[in-house]
């Protein structure tokens, strides 16, 4: 982190205003993520996913079984 220099109060204002802007953002960006990671393995998302892997699998494992007939 570079030093800054200052000329006034009002520079600092802005620089400690913008500095919370920011961090605003972030905490904003965290919430929205851990929302939507929190949502992808709700519990249907889960056994969705399971059910469609498994669906998956017993298909190619069934062409499998007819392919080396």
């Amino acid at each position: 982190m570079s030093k800054n220099i200052y000329n006034s109060f009002e520079e600092i204002d802005l620089q400690l205003e913008i500095l919370k802007t920011e961090a605003q953002l972030e905490k904003a960006h965290i919430s929205q993520e851990y929302d939507a990671a929190r949502s992808q393995l709700s519990i249907f998302s889960v056994v969705g996913s399971v059910a469609g892997a498994m669906a998956k699998k017993a298909l190619i494992f069934r062409i499998m079984n007819k392919l080396f007939k």
